[in-house]
């Protein structure tokens, strides 16, 4: 049986600098590895600071405290981070005086979902109106308009576009 003795982890203590992010990425066969890196390096050389496989949090913050110098460790001020509670323990435990940012991607995920619900609740509320409007109407003998707004939508075609 061949034994594979290819490197897990590689760390670049050089790299660290005040201004860090780690997240995680796919690169090889859909295997998950977790990167670190230097934002003031802005993709240039000595951007990547860490890049080690898989995303446990206790492998990832063991293969940088092991590499990286406290002190150098200590000098970083700030790491941006998804929101995961793996990353904010990994962040805890290889930079704990650093400030932990919240990328705008996952901020802005979790927003829009937030306003998906909201939009879905008052969807189901217009045709229920409608619905019973239209039932309304039909008793009534009467047939059935639709308050038009200035855009030319009904309460319900507002919130069937605003996806």
């Amino acid at each position: 049986m061949k034994q594979s003795y290819e490197k897990e982890s590689f760390v670049f203590p050089e790299n660290f600098g005040p201004n860090m992010a780690i997240d995680e990425t796919g690169l090889v066969n859909g295997e998950l590895y977790t990167i670190v890196l230097n934002k003031d390096a802005r993709g240039r050389k000595g951007s990547i600071a860490a890049l080690i496989k898989g995303t446990k949090g206790k492998d990832i913050a063991d293969a940088i405290t092991n590499a990286v110098p406290f002190s150098t460790r200590m000098k970083i001020k700030e790491i941006t981070l998804d929101m995961a509670n793996s990353m904010d323990w990994i962040v805890r435990q290889i930079a704990p005086n650093a400030i932990r940012t919240y990328d705008r991607f996952h901020v802005q995920q979790i927003v829009s979902d937030a306003v998906q619900t909201i939009r879905i609740h008052h969807r189901w509320e217009a045709i229920d109106k409608e619905n019973e409007a239209i039932t309304k109407a039909k008793e009534l003998g009467v047939k059935y308009t639709p308050k038009i707004f200035s855009n030319g939508d009904t309460k319900k075609q507002y919130f069937d576009k605003a996806q």
